[in-house]
């Protein structure tokens, strides 16, 4: 079957901390995140910033589990790490295009992104993908696991929790699960290593560090461009481009092109400083949580307010085979990829600018 398939959207906002709502709804409905990097422009890799900036406290491991469905989802972990902790997880190697996917968010909604015939052998009621290009070919269930039909003896509960261990075989996750109470109870590690028939593998967030210095944007001159409609379109592109090849590490030597005129080089169409700046970026991998990302942004906003830094991109790439993506709403991937995350541009005043990148079938509602 051939599907047209339209290109991955990306929306832009501006907007201030001083009303952070939309970021902030932003950040906690972006649920799993693989990737987080800090570009911070004007510090050298040794400065007190920097260190600032590197500096973490919320969040620095997240795990790796297998376990049959039937105990991911059964009363007792519910009550004693659902109910307990900010837990969130997502089945490990399972394309959302070709296979079945697991995720529970941290509202103990329990999300089933499964192919025709797993969803007809379990007999749960779900829907078809709301995606074009896979109705008729996947289901979803969702189960709001907190919930009082969720229980020992209740209907819903019994049948989901034969149809999982009947016909289902048991899966692998990445998750993390943060400590939610004063500290008088259990530890997250120690609450699901008591987990019966739970194997658990317990990862460190990564970090990487590189350091070189271009021309970055000139921020003052890409404000300007965006008050004028008829520039906007093509300064927001221009400086999103930047940022993705400042991601891919390509920018030192896309300027070094630019020297030879024997090579066809290109750049983006975005206002630049005359003279290079030397700049530290930042790149955190893991199962990373939102309050992680949060930690980072206040970080992030102090270095800009103190004048070390005159702006600092946020960049979080999301996993491409999550099969949702900020709130509740349908992910997809196609050939043109998954894209899933977003860059906030950090900026003097309080100011900030906000990218969001969507597949190119995803719901947006």
């Amino acid at each position: 079957m051939e599907v047209e398939c339209p290109p991955a959207r990306l929306l832009f906002r501006q907007g201030t901390f001083t009303s952070p709502q939309h970021l902030e709804q932003l950040v906690t409905k972006h649920h799993f995140n693989s990737r987080v990097e800090l570009f911070a422009p004007g510090l050298a890799s040794d400065s007190d910033a920097v260190q600032q900036l590197k500096n973490t406290i919320i969040q620095t491991t997240f795990y790796e589990m297998t376990t049959p469905l039937e105990t991911l989802c059964s009363q007792s972990f519910v009550d004693s790490v659902l109910k307990s902790t900010r837990f969130a997880a997502l089945s490990k190697g399972t394309p959302i295009d070709r296979t079945n996917s697991v995720a529970i968010l941290r509202s103990g909604s329990l999300h089933l992104n499964l192919e025709r015939d797993t969803y007809q052998q379990l007999g749960l009621v779900g829907k078809p993908s709301m995606l074009k290009a896979l109705k008729g070919e996947r289901y979803t269930v969702t189960v709001d696991m907190l919930a009082p039909s969720w229980r020992d003896g209740k209907k819903l509960y019994e049948r989901a929790q034969w149809a999982f261990k009947d016909r289902t075989e048991p899966v692998s996750l990445y998750c993390y699960c943060l400590d939610s109470t004063d500290g008088e109870r259990p530890s997250p590690e120690v609450l699901l290593r008591d987990v019966g028939g739970l194997k658990l593998t317990t990862h460190t967030i990564t970090l990487a560090e590189t350091s070189n210095s271009t021309p970055i944007p000139n921020m003052d001159s890409v404000k300007e461009q965006l008050k004028s409609p008829h520039d906007k379109e093509t300064v927001c592109l221009g400086l999103y481009e930047w940022i993705g090849l400042c991601a891919a590490n390509l920018l030192p030597s896309l300027y070094a092109s630019l020297a030879d005129q024997f090579l066809s080089s290109y750049m983006p169409e975005v206002p630049l400083t005359t003279s290079p700046v030397p700049s530290c970026s930042m790149r955190w991998t893991g199962f990373i949580s939102p309050e992680f990302i949060f930690e980072k942004l206040a970080a992030a906003r102090n270095v800009v307010k103190s004048g070390s830094a005159p702006w600092i991109a946020v960049t979080v790439w999301g996993f491409e085979d999550a099969p949702i993506s900020f709130g509740h709403n349908e992910h997809s991937f196609s050939h043109t990829g998954g894209s899933n995350g977003y860059t906030c541009l950090v900026l003097p005043n309080e100011e900030y600018l906000l990218f969001t990148s969507l597949g190119a079938f995803d719901q947006t509602t």
